[in-house]
């Protein structure tokens, strides 16, 4: 759904199905984008567009349209509502060849502009989302192609008549591993209608792989992979159909980029995902911030060990410090940081002043060194804690110790999250 990476982003999408002896096989091209606007805390609303070229045989059809999606954050346990409505238009060209374009039914489809609305939803509760849509809200007429690819026919197509549900659970493996596994059935009046099931497995969230089944269709495999501002990602799919008697592998390229965040808009990931940012824009205000800052003078050196009468005293010897520990246990949400030790410079019950502390961290302010700083939230202290290293217990403490030296990290803590017990995760 339109805003669900937190960021602008764009894709470029290629599709080309094989069909030996057949010229017009069937080629899919689109360009779409989206990003997120942010009201509230507990609001996100996007918007997005998409422009295609879809050739199938005798029949092109090309369209635009623009999207608008809202997202709602429902009570502690952070189930969230997505909704979204597509609207827009499309046009279908007719290759004369083959076709009888006297036909009336036909000829009043050549060039016809049409309208095509969509309404979808989606509702998470923890790693599991529901999902549903309406892909052609209004009625239109389609020209079919018969099944040997010679002549077609005119068809309407009536409103509501085309539904996609889907199900599927998010299972984080651990800090690096995320299995993704999804049901999917779509009932499209004019296309394919069946059961559908994928898995996706992603690492260090760069790297994916998986694979899809269809019923009477077949079998695809893909693979991605994402740097900072690229992704590239490509699929095979492989058709059992015996559509015009041939059998109809299909390849798939999509190229993503990702221009960062629109307007105040900030987002964290489940588990302390690394804050999405315009990071050009935020360094050049953290080097302004700096650059504006009045030198400070520094004052003439003193004998801290003279007294007025010019005899020398003893100073009390000051202790280091020490960094203090903290014991919580994961929270029920899918969002909650995973079990761990873990460096932290601050906490904060505000969202928008944690992403302000990690910007400084990873910026240099305090010590001009940069920090990866990540934010990780606990539902149960309903804190967000700014960390920048993790850990066994023995290490954070000693580089805690010597990180709370500094000015600026005064409340470096060491943090132990520990799993739930089964008894407590049951209930």
């Amino acid at each position: 759904m339109a805003g669900s990476n937190g960021e602008l982003t764009g894709f470029l999408t290629y599709h080309q199905q094989v069909i030996s002896g057949f010229d017009d096989a069937p080629r899919h091209i689109s360009l779409s984008a989206d990003a997120p606007f942010t009201k509230a805390k507990e609001q996100l609303l996007a918007f997005g567009g998409n422009v295609y070229t879809f050739r199938r045989s005798i029949l092109q059809s090309t369209g635009m349209s623009g999207t608008f999606a809202k997202k709602l954050i429902l009570g502690k346990k952070w189930h969230t509502l997505r909704l979204g409505v597509t609207a827009g238009f499309f046009f279908n060209s007719i290759n004369p060849d083959g076709v009888n374009l006297a036909d009336p039914a036909i000829a009043r489809l050549n060039g016809k502009i049409q309208p095509d609305v969509s309404f979808g939803l989606n509702y998470q509760i923890k790693g599991f989302q529901f999902g549903l849509s309406f892909p052609k809200l209004l009625g239109f007429a389609a020209v079919k192609a018969e099944d040997d690819g010679q002549g077609a026919s005119a068809l309407k197509v009536n409103p509501l008549s085309s539904q996609l549900f889907y199900l599927l659970y998010d299972w984080e493996v651990n800090e690096y591993w995320d299995v993704r596994p999804m049901l999917l059935y779509r009932s499209m009046a004019d296309a394919f209608s069946g059961m559908e099931l994928n898995t996706r497995v992603l690492y260090d969230k760069k790297v994916w792989a998986g694979a899809s089944w269809r019923s009477d269709f077949g079998g695809a495999a893909f693979v991605g992979y994402k740097a900072k501002k690229l992704s590239l990602s490509y699929a095979y799919k492989l058709s059992n159909s015996q559509a015009y008697n041939y059998s109809n592998p299909a390849h798939e390229l999509q190229l993503g980029v990702y221009l960062g965040r629109v307007g105040k808009r900030k987002t964290i990931g489940r588990g302390g995902a690394r804050l999405k940012t315009n990071e050009n824009f935020v360094a050049s205000q953290v080097k302004k911030s700096k650059s504006s800052q009045p030198a400070k003078k520094t004052p003439p050196a003193k004998n801290p060990t003279a007294t007025k009468q010019g005899t020398p005293k003893e100073l009390p010897v000051k202790e280091e410090p020490k960094v203090s520990m903290e014991t919580i246990r994961k929270g029920e949400s899918s969002s909650d940081m995973n079990s761990g030790n873990y460096l932290v410079v601050n906490a904060f019950s505000d969202v928008e002043e944690a992403q302000k502390e990690l910007l400084r961290l990873k910026y240099g302010t305090y010590d001009n060194t940069k920090y990866d700083a990540k934010i990780g939230y606990n539902s149960e202290k309903k804190l967000y804690y700014v960390y920048i290293e993790s850990g066994t217990l023995e290490e954070m403490q000693k580089k805690g110790n010597e990180l709370k030296k500094k000015k600026g990290f005064e409340k470096t803590s060491v943090l132990k999250v520990t799993n739930r017990s089964r008894e407590e995760s049951l209930k």
